[in-house]
């Protein structure tokens, strides 16, 4: 008897790593809040929808929230409070997405 394969987990971590990347070029070249709302909020229905782990957006939230003080270190206040509040909203996706993780799992 074979036994299942495990999965890559590096691919997964090269996954994160891309998607950090480009909520970086996102939130520098654009700074446009509104757009980000958009992202956010697309995010947010895929992540109901598609059933996403909340753990990822944990991580895409401390991801951005880690890039805060990059952002004042570098002298953009405004870089850094779009971090900041892209993170919040991040967090506030995750719990939503945890709290229907534990619905599911009760029943």
């Amino acid at each position: 008897m074979k036994l299942p394969s495990r999965p890559k987990r590096w691919i997964n971590y090269i996954q994160l790593g891309l998607v950090i990347v480009v909520g970086v070029l996102v939130g520098v070249f654009l700074q446009v809040v509104p757009i980000g709302y958009v992202l956010v909020g697309a995010y947010c229905l895929a992540a109901l929808v598609k059933r996403i782990p909340s753990r990822i957006t944990f991580g895409l939230a401390l991801g951005t929230l880690v890039l805060s003080p990059v952002g004042i270190a570098i002298g953009q206040a405004s870089v850094a409070n779009g971090f900041s509040l892209f993170g919040f909203l991040l967090l506030s996706v995750g719990v939503v997405t945890l709290v229907i993780e534990l619905i599911r799992e009760r029943r």
